[in-house]
């Protein structure tokens, strides 16, 4: 689990690394989290940096799913951003390396400015 500070200047992660952190800078950052004027999870966004289109959600409830079926998603339905950051909200996503990784949200109360997530990354294929 990664807990994510949300600010209107956003808050960047790297999920390229052993271990997906949060980075200080946007330089190497495969999503990022930021959130209008007032800094709180209700107008939190994820977009994917450099304004690619390699996020894309899933539907809520639905069970984890495997690389195969979360490279799929992105093939075929990827988008630059993606809102509505409530418990459970989950989507597939491609790395700036071309790995693939699954985030959901663990929680994300509307007047905090953190909002927990889950991170799956598989390695490149062989």
């Amino acid at each position: 689990m990664i807990a994510v500070k949300v600010s209107a200047y956003g808050s960047n992660l790297e999920l390229d690394s052993s271990k997906p952190m949060p980075l200080a800078s946007g330089k190497g950052s495969d999503l990022t989290a930021t959130s209008a004027g007032d800094g709180t999870n209700a107008s939190t966004k994820f977009f994917a940096p450099p304004a690619e289109d390699r996020l894309a959600p899933l539907p809520q409830g639905s069970p984890k799913p495997t690389a195969a079926a979360c490279g799929e998603a992105v093939r075929r339905n990827a988008s630059y951003e993606l809102d509505n950051l409530i418990s459970g909200r989950q989507f597939c996503m491609h790395t700036d390396e071309g790995r693939t990784a699954y985030v959901r949200v663990i929680s994300a109360p509307a007047a905090s400015n953190v909002i927990k997530i889950e991170v799956t990354v598989w390695n490149l294929a062989p």
